[in-house]
């Protein structure tokens, strides 16, 4: 007898084969739950990721409507005051003005009473030189004046007996003329009087 011997070559491929070949069926349907499983899985996963995403997304956007609306009543607040700052500039550019036309009237005005006090200081010039001269002829008429009483008292007052004894005589001024009575005193024989 002889032996023929065949030698098939053992390979994890052709083992694998015939195991697929023979739990054809099994195999399938354990595929198709791990598929399936690892499909819900991954859909599960999605799903979640989505939601959560979604719920964030939504609370994002709650806040942003909120911030939203804060900033636009501040926007609108802003708006107003704005408005009412532009009236208080208009109004303050209309004072502004106003001021600007008076304070050019005043300049105008001062610099008229600047021209006047200047004309007004020279007429004062020449009006105390004017009364400096008055008062130095005043004063040399006064002094000629009292000189010429003097001088004219003892001649008018006095007589010869009266010059001769030295008696003293009393003697005034009544409208711009010599009596020889009064409160003032003369010395007929020296012309000595207290006027």
């Amino acid at each position: 007898m002889v032996f023929q011997y065949k030698y098939k070559a053992f390979t994890f491929r052709t083992k694998f084969m015939e195991l697929i070949k023979s739990n054809r069926k099994p195999i399938t349907i354990a595929s198709f739950l791990i598929i399936l499983t690892f499909s819900f899985y991954l859909i599960t996963s999605g799903v979640t990721a989505y939601i959560t995403y979604t719920e964030a997304l939504e609370t994002e956007l709650n806040e942003t409507k909120k911030e939203l609306d804060i900033t636009k009543a501040s926007m609108e607040e802003c708006s107003k005051s704005l408005a009412s700052t532009r009236n208080d500039l208009n109004s303050c550019n209309s004072n502004l003005d106003q001021s600007m036309s008076q304070l050019s009237t005043c300049e105008n005005e001062r610099n008229e009473l600047s021209t006047r006090k200047s004309e007004l200081e020279s007429e004062l010039s020449t009006c105390n030189a004017e009364r400096e001269d008055f008062k130095t002829r005043y004063e040399n008429r006064l002094t000629a004046f009292n000189t010429l009483v003097r001088n004219s008292v003892k001649a008018i007052c006095c007589s010869f007996d009266d010059v001769s004894s030295g008696a003293t005589k009393t003697w005034g001024i009544v409208d711009d003329k010599i009596v020889c009575t009064g409160d003032y005193n003369v010395n007929c024989a020296t012309g000595e009087t207290e006027y």
